[in-house]
């Protein structure tokens, strides 16, 4: 959660993906370059809509698949960011970097 912006996500394979629900920045911020091509198609094909509640937000009208955590973040915030910093996850409050950086011992113990 940012501000008035709440965003649910999971791994799925190779991909992160924003949960349907999950609301975004309406507008995005001037200096926002990454990902604003993405976000517009977005918009475009009623993947992210004006959110019914009357907010100044958009909303995700289903699950949708990003190639990368900062892509994911890009889409919610319209702004640029680093989505392993930015994302956080609710149950322990680490940022997707730390916790991540946190299995490596277990990933390498795996293999």
């Amino acid at each position: 959660k940012q501000g008035e912006y709440l965003a649910h996500a999971q791994g799925s394979g190779r991909d992160f993906v924003v949960l349907k629900g999950s609301t975004a920045r309406r507008v995005g911020m001037p200096s926002w370059k990454s990902f604003r091509s993405m976000r517009q198609s977005l918009e475009d094909d009623g993947t992210l809509i004006p959110n019914p509640d009357g907010s100044d937000t958009l909303v995700f009208t289903k699950n949708t698949p990003f190639a990368s955590v900062s892509a994911a973040g890009a889409a919610v915030l319209a702004r640029n960011v680093a989505g392993p910093a930015t994302w956080v996850l609710e149950a322990t409050n680490q940022t997707y970097k730390d916790w991540m950086e946190s299995r490596l011992p277990q990933i390498a113990d795996e293999e």
